[in-house]
């Protein structure tokens, strides 16, 4: 008998991050593949909003002349020893993005494939999480569901969009994983009594304890080289060691990192609603005043230092919703912060700016011109209104014991993901 979906497994192929993926699980699976994967911001703890601007690399080419390299063979970045990113990967997860917005997305959009490729080793150093017997019976299942009478019929598809099996099996299997990770998590809420035991255990990290604290960066694109790495986590040791030494001051510090607002303050935060979990976790591993160590994320080169701790007061009921949110994307979180510091991750050259984002967006299909504004009517000034006294405009309501008009439902679409 095939296992029931978790409560939870809906909506896998919205959590694919391509376009392209999406459209082809949608038509292979149809509704059969369904995994929620909370995220929390998605995604995954590089996807959600940073704190910092989204300010350019200095050692970031912006090349955009067309590269004689094909851009399947042009590497941008090499994750661990085995998987690339590649500028062919770069253009697909721009498709569709606005052109005016390339020089905000471009390093962003290169993160969010460095990650995938990170959870991506993570997985394979873990072959029992989505064994090849569960992904063959989910792949069966799934095909009965969407009226796939043979695998060579599936196969057709997959050559349809442009994939392979290979490929097809390796980013389902990813998935599946994210989605077990969450679901690892969120068994846990099923229980109250190893709710309130994890509150207990855990305490300052769900009654409100909050950090007061501030950083320096050096933010790092993921298509910096060793070399271009190197001299950043030299820049930032050698700052943090003379801060730490007091033959500088924050101020004098800050003002050689990269350019942060609010003077690099991370403001006031509690250990599990911040933006940034990494930060969030190293400041409270922080006594108030101490500074920490050199840490490395996606984002760059940090030191922290915490300038104030204030306990909290809030019990297990008023937050329990709050520690379900953060067991169901828990486990994703440590993956992550696992393979970054497990993985190297080391730029070959910079992306080029693919030529279809320099078109005009009227030229962009995927662009729908905006509809021209309908004319205001105008009388003369001084003129009085022509309407007749005691007209009334005609009652759009209907009759009572009518049917009132109904609107088409929503498309029920894969929604788009947040890349």
């Amino acid at each position: 008998m095939d296992r029931q979906p978790h409560k939870l497994e809906t909506g896998i192929v919205a959590r694919i991050p391509d376009l392209r993926w999406r459209v082809m699980a949608a038509v292979v699976l149809a509704a059969g593949l369904a995994t929620d994967v909370a995220r929390g911001d998605e995604v995954g703890p590089t996807a959600a909003p940073s704190t910092q601007p989204a300010t350019a690399s200095a050692s970031q080419p912006t090349a955009s002349a067309p590269a004689s390299q094909p851009a399947a063979e042009r590497i941008l970045v090499r994750v661990g020893d085995t998987l690339t990113v590649t500028q062919a990967d770069f253009e697909k997860a721009l498709e569709g993005t606005d052109p005016d917005l390339y020089e905000h997305l471009k390093d962003r959009v290169l993160r969010g494939l460095v990650e995938q490729r990170l959870f991506q080793l993570y997985v394979r150093d873990r072959p029992d999480l989505i064994p090849d017997a569960e992904l063959d019976a989910r792949i069966d299942r799934d095909m009965r569901i969407a009226g796939i009478a043979s695998f060579d019929e599936l196969l057709r598809r997959i050559k349809e969009h442009g994939s392979t099996l290979q490929d097809y099996r390796e980013r389902l299997r990813l998935a599946l994983a994210r989605a077990a990770l969450t679901r690892q998590g969120t068994d846990l809420t099923e229980d109250e009594a190893t709710m309130r035991k994890i509150y207990e255990t855990r305490r300052p990290e769900f009654d409100g304890t909050t950090v007061t604290a501030r950083q320096l960066m050096i933010m790092v694109s993921p298509t910096d080289t060793a070399e271009q790495r190197a001299v950043k986590r030299a820049k930032i040791e050698k700052l943090r060691e003379e801060l730490v030494s007091g033959r500088r001051t924050w101020e004098q510090c800050l003002a050689e990192t990269d350019p942060q607002p609010r003077a690099g303050s991370l403001g006031e935060f509690t250990r599990h609603l911040m933006i940034n979990p990494f930060l969030a976790e190293f400041a409270f591993a922080l006594e108030p005043g101490k500074i920490s160590e050199v840490h490395e994320t996606l984002l760059g080169y940090h030191v922290l230092e915490a300038q104030s701790r204030k306990p909290g007061q809030r019990t297990f009921e008023s937050v329990e919703r709050n520690i379900r949110l953060y067991l169901a994307q828990e486990n994703y979180v440590k993956a992550m912060g696992e393979a970054v510091g497990k993985y190297k991750v080391v730029g070959v050259q910079g992306a080029l700016r693919p030529t279809y984002v320099e078109k005009k967006r009227d030229d962009m299909p995927m662009f729908a011109p905006p509809s021209a504004p309908r004319p205001r009517a105008t009388r003369p000034a001084g003129e009085a209104a022509t309407r007749p006294a005691g007209s009334r405009r005609p009652a759009t309501r209907p009759a009572r014991g009518r049917p009132a008009a109904t609107r088409p439902a929503a498309n029920d679409g894969p929604a788009p993901g947040n890349d």
